[in-house]
């Protein structure tokens, strides 16, 4: 049940009085800095990013585009760098937050910290602020947030990043709130984007309105105070309005905001309560389970072998993977037929397995034609944990049916990937954009000891 309490202001209270981080904090935040730089080096590369940047038609700023030479307004750099981060689509998750927290904080916070010369230190701080906000406006809002179709990387990244930016500047609780309300009410993003550009562009646009954010309420601008709670704001708007006012009603669900705001610690920080879900694979998280499954049985079978594959999954999953016949990487991305047969045919996939070129080709098309993508009801949803249970069979030419089941996600909060998986991820991400992806590693890698940002990201661009 939700509680009638005075969301905004409560949680700008507690973004602009943060104290006793702990250093397992830290140390988190710095390895999903890392991963997320690593993405948006390589996605710096894909279509929608330099589109972006040749539309915007950059002039002379202080914030760098990382994996080039450019330089932008801090806004710009976030909305650029955001939508880098995104492209590839193997960038983190927050469970709680059921999106991708550093796509939208990572850039916000990068463009502002350049403008202002913050240390290493005090970037991962605010990382830490943002990534604490959007899980717990994860909590307030899903899962009905989520099933109505918002992409909560857009919807709850906005004022995240506007929490991360303003503790950046260190504005006080009253311009805090300012800044979160504003970033709340240009806050956007839907579903029936995934699998284009757009998709990216939510993460880009949500970094970009942090900043904006931020930056207006440091300079005065006026917003509605209350927005997160009143009435036709932001949580009635995003999810709903019960009857009567604090109840959740059937299809009718309301914010819970007390599940947001309480217990608040920041000894125990969400980065570390609920978590960081790292990808191992370049595609929504939504396939990850059945991939690696799906991996686990191609040690024994081939896929000549293959006359059909089922996969059962949770109901929210199809709404998710939309594009059952894929034509582009892209659409490939969010598709578990196609994810399932470029695994069975390519083995583990990586960015060249969602490559147009790829997608296009003949022997993939066939065989994902041959994937069975259906509802089990006894499979419990809980994306909110991190648990995305499938069962996976394959169907043999023999007539065997070979199975294996997967409820974790490699790279979840309780199935972490190894330092090595990790450095090697970054590694193939950065090298050939950066010039020594080694060095750009060793120094993100001591990120909170930089005592100027500027030094970090003068080893990411190109």
């Amino acid at each position: 049940m939700s509680a009638p309490v005075a969301a905004t202001g409560l949680i700008a209270e507690r973004v602009a009085n943060v104290a006793g981080l702990p250093e397992a904090a830290f140390a988190m935040a710095t390895t999903a800095f890392v991963d997320c730089v690593g993405v948006m080096l390589a996605g710096s590369r894909e279509a929608g990013a330099r589109i972006l940047a040749q539309t915007l038609q950059l002039t002379e700023g202080r914030a760098r585009l990382v994996g080039s030479r450019l330089r932008a307004s801090p806004t710009d750099a976030a909305l650029i760098n955001g939508t880098s981060a995104h492209a590839l689509d193997f960038d983190d998750v927050s469970p709680a937050m059921v999106g991708h927290p550093s796509a939208v904080l990572v850039p916000a916070v990068l463009a502002v910290a350049e403008d202002t010369d913050a240390s290493g230190a005090a970037v991962l701080e605010a990382f830490i602020v943002g990534f604490e906000v959007a899980a717990r406006l994860g909590r307030a809002l899903n899962p009905g947030h989520y099933e109505r179709g918002w992409h909560a990387t857009g919807t709850l990244g906005a004022p995240a990043a506007a929490a991360a930016v303003a503790h950046l500047l260190h504005l006080d609780a009253a311009h805090t709130q300012t800044a979160l309300a504003i970033a709340g009410s240009l806050a956007a993003g839907m579903r029936a984007s995934f699998g284009t550009m757009v998709k990216p562009l939510h993460a880009g646009h949500a970094a970009r309105t942090g900043v904006l954010a931020a930056r207006l309420a440091a300079g005065g601008f006026s917003a509605a105070q209350e927005l997160f709670e009143a009435q036709r704001g932001y949580g009635e708007m995003f999810v709903g309005s019960a009857t009567p006012a604090g109840s959740h009603g059937p299809g009718n669900p309301a914010p819970d905001w007390a599940a947001a705001l309480e217990p608040w610690d920041w000894s125990e920080p969400e980065i570390l309560r609920s978590g960081v879900q790292l990808k191992p694979f370049p595609s929504c998280a939504a396939t990850h389970t059945a991939i690696d499954a799906l991996l686990s049985l191609r040690e024994t079978i081939r896929a000549a072998d293959v006359v059909g594959i089922d996969v059962c999954v949770t109901p929210l999953v199809p709404q998710i993977l939309i594009h059952s016949r894929p034509r582009t990487g892209l659409e490939g991305k969010f598709s578990m037929e196609y994810c399932l047969a470029v695994t069975l045919l390519d083995g583990q996939p990586g960015t060249d397995q969602f490559a147009d070129a790829r997608a296009s080709r003949d022997d993939v098309q066939r065989l994902l034609r041959c994937v069975d993508m259906r509802v089990d009801p006894s499979l419990p949803e809980d994306f909110g944990s991190g648990r995305m249970p499938v069962k996976v069979s394959a169907r043999l030419v023999d007539g065997r049916v070979v199975s294996a089941d997967r409820v974790l996600p490699p790279g979840a909060p309780q199935r972490q990937l190894t330092r090595g998986q990790l450095e090697q991820k970054f590694l193939s991400n950065a090298s050939g954009v950066v010039g020594d992806a080694h060095a750009a590693l060793d120094l993100l890698s001591d990120l909170r000891h930089a005592a100027h940002i500027a030094e970090v990201v003068d080893r990411l661009t190109s």
